[in-house]
């Protein structure tokens, strides 16, 4: 133990003695492995984690084309149509997610709320710790006001008091009361939202409501490929032109999408081009360090021969020289995390939305689709 600190104690003088050699190594190893954590911090989050959700080779997420390219929010009437006729599918959702205004306390305040109708948390395998999810009867239009909390909405609203069922909370100048809790681990970043408080949807099936604002959901039943699910959806595309003509165009139909490849929405590419990038950033950096610190050992040739005069052997001057390289290393790397951290959220700054899964949590999108 003394000899390592030994050689740490004279790695760290060495290394002194050379400020520019010293700095110009952490900076070129800081900047290669914080690059390569920042962008394997978002390749980790969209291609490398799997989605939250139980059987989720099986979710998809249903739209339809508007001049040949995918539009994936659908209107009412579209979901409407996909309960109908989306034979298919064990469960179909439809959410929506708005600001809403809670009064119900000492001032006005503005929260998220999600709006789903009854199968949405059976499809995302949320689980409740206090209640129930809503009913049929409950997402009907006019089938009463009632809500469900978040985890979070519940702890720091309610102090996780176990009687919040069946008390009431004033939303839009509304009172709803509350039939549920959802489980901590409810994940619905993957929406670019995070609700604190959700509603029923309460779409009426005679709806005749156009504009697409809706996020709609299914999952396949067991053993039903994507080529049964797009011939599902060649009939209700037929189902919803025969009820609304002039809604869809002639080339465009309903459409069926694999959630993952929503959620990648074509970054894929992009991710892998930009992983490679930033890894041969740090090859260059890593051959630039070595090559100084080659420069470095001729420079100190003369300090060797004259160690091992004085009876050093060879691996304890290699021992030294290869501590220097891992106290540069463990430098540039504490440093690195901290450039990976700044660069990652830098990213999803710049460009909220283009990142699936890395948004912050905090955002609420009603305007866009799964993305």
């Amino acid at each position: 133990m003394n000899g390592v600190l030994v050689d740490v104690a004279r790695s760290i003088r060495s290394l002194w003695r050379t400020p520019g050699f010293t700095a110009t190594a952490i900076f070129a190893l800081t900047i290669g492995i914080g690059a390569n954590s920042s962008i394997f911090t978002v390749v980790n989050a969209v291609l490398l984690r799997p989605v939250p959700y139980p059987s989720a080779d099986r979710l998809v997420v249903l739209g339809y084309t508007f001049d040949g390219n995918p539009a994936r929010l659908s209107s009412p009437t579209k979901f409407v149509v996909w309960q109908q006729y989306g034979r298919v599918f064990e469960n179909t959702s439809a959410v929506r997610f708005r600001a809403i205004n809670r009064s119900d306390g000492p001032v006005v305040e503005s929260l998220s709320a999600g709006y789903v109708s009854k199968d949405f948390f059976s499809l995302i395998g949320a689980r409740f710790v206090l209640g129930r999810p809503f009913t049929a009867d409950e997402d009907r239009p006019r089938g009463g006001r009632v809500a469900v909390l978040s985890h979070r909405e519940w702890e720091e609203r309610f102090g996780g008091n176990r009687n919040v069922l069946g008390t009431s909370l004033s939303l839009d100048g509304q009172f709803f009361d509350i039939i549920g809790v959802l489980a901590p681990d409810v994940d619905t970043s993957i929406l670019n939202a995070s609700p604190r408080v959700w509603l029923p949807i309460q779409i009426d099936p005679a709806t005749t409501d156009q504009p697409p604002s809706l996020r709609v959901m299914a999952r396949l039943r067991p053993g039903v490929s994507m080529e049964q699910a797009r011939q599902d959806a060649r009939a209700a595309t037929i189902a919803f032109r025969s009820a609304f003509p002039q809604a869809m165009k002639p080339t465009d139909t309903m459409l069926v999408e694999p959630l993952q490849d929503v959620l990648l929405n074509g970054v894929r590419p992009w991710l892998f081009a930009l992983s490679g990038a930033v890894a041969l950033v740090l090859l260059i950096a890593c051959a630039n360090v070595a090559n100084l610190t080659l420069v470095r050992a001729s420079v100190r040739q003369r300090e060797f021969l004259v160690r091992a005069a004085l009876g050093a052997s060879r691996w304890r001057i290699a021992r030294e020289l290869l501590t220097e390289s891992l106290l540069l290393t463990a430098v540039a790397g504490i440093l690195a995390l901290v450039v990976g951290l700044v660069l990652s959220r830098t990213l999803v700054t710049l460009y909220p939305g283009a990142i699936p899964r890395v948004a912050d949590d905090r955002q609420v999108s009603a305007s866009t689709g799964v993305s």
